[in-house]
């Protein structure tokens, strides 16, 4: 496939979803409510299947190999939060707008709905299973920590941490996908054979993801408070897009890492660690009282920004 037809599918599949999802709410067609519903059963009935068959497609050397990739992933998005953090004393945040930096500096959109996408289209199905396995890390690292910075620097906390915890371990939303990686591992582990319709059914269920993730992220859209923030966005654009993909190349060379899956690991990093905030920095900061507008306004420009960013990323993991 030429590299136009890829940029011309991914931009299809998210910005054009996403442009759509910003009209019908600014023409009243549909309340910003209905996002939460979208992305809900996206996720318990799309993204487990994209889990699922991603791991169970994945050619795992061994058990130790499997394990090192969240690994690499949790030792990035530490290393994001580390840049954040030093980015926010330079810039003299306190408070609740420090805490939406520091979330947002940490959390990235490596899941399907950006960077597991990519991590497809690029590098196919055996990229999207490695990205699978590497975002593991996100609900014990990023979410963990995520609460607790919230918890620290928000003005008036609305649940406590153990109670969010308690939630979450039980919130479908987070189990269907826990539960496709570990039937796709458990296919693979087992040797079962992969029948033809299998992987049609996952390009089907991997776009869908997408664009109906990228939809409902544009019924939330707000634009107008941008301009107040851009002293952070510049720093959280830095973070992402150049940091990010240095520090995954670092981990990963340090871990010798560099040839695993034949040089997939190293790519897959790479694309990873060079996403924007992801979505869910900005719902960590509306339930603890974080500075919502910032975390708002820095996913907006961070992921339109990545239209810039795509194409780089496929140059650079082409090699």
């Amino acid at each position: 496939m030429l590299p136009e037809t890829r940029f011309a599918i991914l931009a299809s599949c998210i910005y054009l979803p996403l442009g759509l999802g910003y009209v019908a709410r600014k023409l009243m067609l549909l309340q910003p409510e209905v996002s939460k519903r979208i992305s809900r059963t996206t996720l318990l009935t799309l993204e487990p299947i994209t889990v699922l068959v991603g791991c169970w497609l994945l050619g795992i050397p061994s058990v130790g190999g499997a394990a090192v990739v969240p690994v690499v992933g949790a030792l990035v998005s530490l290393g994001l939060l580390a840049m954040a953090a030093m980015g926010a004393t330079l810039l003299g945040l306190r408070g609740a707008r420090r805490g939406a930096y520091l979330n947002c500096g940490m959390m990235s959109n490596i899941g399907m709905s950006l960077g597991g996408f990519i991590c497809y289209q690029f590098l196919g199905v055996q990229g999207q299973g490695l990205s699978v396995l590497y975002t593991a890390h996100f609900i014990p690292v990023c979410f963990t920590m995520g609460v607790v910075l919230a918890s620290h620097y928000g003005q008036a906390e609305k649940a406590t941490v153990g109670a969010t915890l308690r939630g979450v371990a039980k919130n479908p939303v987070v189990l269907a996908p826990l539960s496709g990686l570990v039937v796709g591992l458990s296919l693979n582990a087992l040797g079962v054979w992969v029948p033809a319709w299998v992987r049609p059914v996952n390009a089907v269920a991997v776009f869908g993801v997408v664009s109906l993730h990228s939809f409902a992220i544009g019924l939330t859209l707000r634009v107008s408070r941008v301009r107040h923030y851009w002293r952070e966005i510049l720093g959280l654009a830095a973070t992402k897009f150049l940091f990010g993909p240095l520090s995954a190349a670092g981990v990963v060379l340090l871990l010798g890492q560099w040839g695993a899956y034949g040089g997939l690991m190293w790519r897959v990093a790479v694309i990873e660690g060079a996403m924007p905030v992801a979505i869910f920095a900005t719902v960590v900061s509306n339930l603890f009282d974080l500075d919502r507008d910032l975390a708002n306004s820095s996913w907006v420009v961070t992921t339109l920004a990545c239209a810039a960013v795509i194409p780089a990323l496929y140059l650079v993991t082409a090699l």
